[in-house]
């Protein structure tokens, strides 16, 4: 019986070690958050210049499969008004 519970035990250690490394939150993970966030500022910034410099008021990442917005220009955003449309207000938040 004890052969079972050790193989168990090494099986467990094993996916944990392995989710530690590689899982989520595991050491690549920060690790390539860590190295790529200085690239993605400098990229933000620039674009974010071109945009204000252009006056484009969005600017899409069609590399994203979601086509996920890069950049908004703050003079577009409707989120007061449509939160004071709702009924919220800042003395209700």
């Amino acid at each position: 019986r004890e052969e079972p519970d050790r193989i168990t035990k090494d099986i467990k250690n094993a996916k944990d070690f392995q989710k530690q490394k590689f899982g989520v939150e595991g050491d690549l993970f920060k690790l390539r958050q860590e190295l790529i966030k200085p690239i993605q500022e400098v990229v933000f910034e620039a674009v974010q210049k071109m945009a204000e410099q252009k006056s484009y008021a969005v600017i899409f990442d069609k590399a994203a499969s979601s086509s996920a917005i890069i950049y908004a220009s703050p003079k577009y955003d409707q989120s007061e008004e449509i939160l004071q449309r709702l009924g919220f207000t800042a003395e209700s938040e």
